[in-house]
């Protein structure tokens, strides 16, 4: 009853916002992107990719907005907006000229309607594991709330009508069935990745599509990022954007805040910051950097508070397969115990025969935990700081809220551990 009354003022707020603004995203082509994982990057890749063709396109993502007059960090901690603030910003991209809107869509904005009123010209589907299942109650719900994005994209009379989707992703048929012209990527799809080279810092490949090969120069880590590049390149390509364009607008991409962005502060082992926060991101993380890491793999992490408790174990199980060390740490332990949910994490660690305080450690302080995670490593070693990314805040269980910055924190630590070694 009280999600029903949510998702009816979500509704009145969106239809309110909508007529403030006089329905801002009519005025452009909306590509929305939705899935568990890799919404940002995808998104981002698409929006490289249209500007680098000379469109004019604004774009909207967990890590931030950018309106046709640059970028800002998006603070909310919200992937889509409340209305009044959605719709605000797009008046902004629609004044500034905007041809295309990129952005990324949330199961909980389509139950909630947040996005009322949007007419999508067309859909991208990334994956699916079960996520936010406090909310949705089931998977099956979860994955009929993406799949409605396809739904209301098939609607539009006046878009494309196409929804991009991965083959690979074993939810596929639903997606293709609810839109007018399905167009697949990755393994048994339409676009495909071939005579693929990896170094620990580039790949290179070629897009595979019906008419042509692409190359494609990716700065991003990730066998899971080529996959992420083909949604973008099959986006492109049903928007009649040029191979030139493409591969251009992927090559000038050098990193996505907080998604597989390495640190170089002149130490001799890796770092890499990642958004990793679920078991199935973990795992393709974990075992991407386990693949290019000649030494020890360190991965510090916590859990969010008030957030899915089923997957804690599992993300500690996953971290425990891969790595030689763990450090468990906050993530945004709001009303819960800290404590609490570290304990549901060891479970994991447990599992695998994992031992306190030589395979794994407990830092509550976050800061703390990665001086101490880059403290233990040697030339050759990679420390992985997963599930904060780029947020820039750790909402703590007394309800404050620390600034916060994964990539100065981590910085710091390598000039404390430089200073030690002198």
């Amino acid at each position: 009853m009280i999600e029903k009354f949510k998702s009816a003022k979500h509704l009145f707020d969106a239809s309110s916002a909508q007529l403030v603004n006089r329905f801002p995203a009519n005025a452009m082509k909306v590509i929305a992107v939705t899935g568990t994982d890799g919404k940002t990057t995808t998104s981002t890749m698409i929006a490289a990719i249209l500007r680098a063709n000379g469109s004019k396109t604004a774009l909207l993502t967990t890590v931030s907005f950018d309106m046709g007059e640059g970028e800002e960090a998006n603070e909310t901690r919200m992937t889509t907006l409340q209305p009044k603030k959605l719709f605000g910003l797009l008046k902004k991209a629609k004044a500034n000229g905007c041809e295309y809107l990129v952005l990324e869509v949330t199961s909980h904005a389509m139950v909630q309607n947040r996005l009322w009123g949007i007419q999508f010209y067309m859909a991208v589907f990334t994956n699916i594991t079960p996520e936010h299942l406090d909310y949705h109650k089931t998977f099956e719900n979860y994955l009929a709330a993406k799949v409605r994005l396809f739904e209301l994209t098939n609607r539009n009379k006046s878009g494309l009508r196409v929804g991009v989707i991965n083959r690979k992703d074993k939810h596929y048929k639903a997606f293709a069935g609810a839109i007018f012209k399905p167009v697949f990527y990755g393994q048994g799809g339409e676009v495909t990745a071939v005579n693929i080279h990896r170094t620990d810092k580039l790949t290179s490949f070629e897009a595979k599509l019906q008419k042509q090969k692409i190359p494609i120069s990716l700065n991003l880590l990730g066998g899971f990022n080529i996959d992420n590049a083909l949604a973008a390149i099959t986006a492109a390509d049903q928007l009649g954007i040029p191979a030139q364009s493409i591969s251009q607008g992927i090559a000038g991409l050098k990193a996505v805040a907080g998604r597989m962005q390495y640190l170089d502060a002149g130490q001799d082992f890796g770092i890499i910051i990642d958004f990793a926060h679920t078991p199935e991101a973990f795992k393709k993380v974990l075992s991407e950097l386990r693949q290019i890491c000649k030494g020890k793999l360190i991965v510090v992490f916590g859990c969010p508070g008030e957030r899915d408790k089923a997957k804690r174990p599992r993300q500690g199980e996953e971290a425990a397969k891969y790595s030689e060390l763990v450090v468990l740490t906050e993530d945004d332990p709001r009303s819960e115990k800290n404590s609490d949910i570290i304990a549901q994490i060891e479970v994991g660690l447990l599992s695998q025969g994992k031992i306190l305080n030589k395979d794994y450690f407990i830092l509550p302080d976050r800061k703390k935990a990665i001086e101490f995670a880059i403290s233990q490593a040697k030339k050759h070693d990679i420390v992985a700081l997963l599930s904060k990314g780029d947020e820039k805040s750790i909402i703590l269980n007394d309800g404050v809220i620390k600034p916060w910055d994964e990539m100065k924190a981590a910085k710091q630590a390598v000039i404390k551990k430089n200073s030690k070694n002198i």
